[in-house]
């Protein structure tokens, strides 16, 4: 695991990953809330045995919200839960606003340096 992922008796709960070509950001970040990542491998081209050998890998490698709690969250549960902790923990209060004209100009252009013609 790396220092951006979090890990929970071993297991992986929270992993990301980012890669950057010119003109392009790939993101990709997940926080397991329940066991569907579990069939992950029943989704890609592998035999049988493989796909057998991956979920196990998963179960063993990875944790989820509803296995931590003993029941399965909503998002808005989980929402609420991450926006009260970063108030706890950095001393802030979060206001739901619209953006502001300089926010809304600054995403105009991360969407012009990011945007991919399909």
């Amino acid at each position: 695991a790396s220092a951006f992922e979090i890990v929970v008796e071993g297991r992986k709960l929270i992993g990301s990953a980012q890669r950057r070509w010119p003109g392009v950001v790939l993101q990709h970040g997940s926080l397991l809330l329940g066991h569907a990542h579990l069939n992950l491998p029943y989704y890609l081209n592998l035999t049988t045995d493989e796909q057998a050998h991956w979920h196990k890998e998963l179960e063993a490698s990875t944790i989820c919200l509803k296995d931590i709690l003993q029941h399965q969250p909503t998002i808005l549960d989980v929402v609420e839960a991450i926006t009260a902790g970063f108030e706890q923990i950095y001393g802030i209060q979060f206001h739901k606003s619209e953006l502001s004209p300089q926010e809304q100009s600054r995403a105009a252009q991360l969407l012009h340096k990011y945007q991919i013609e399909l």
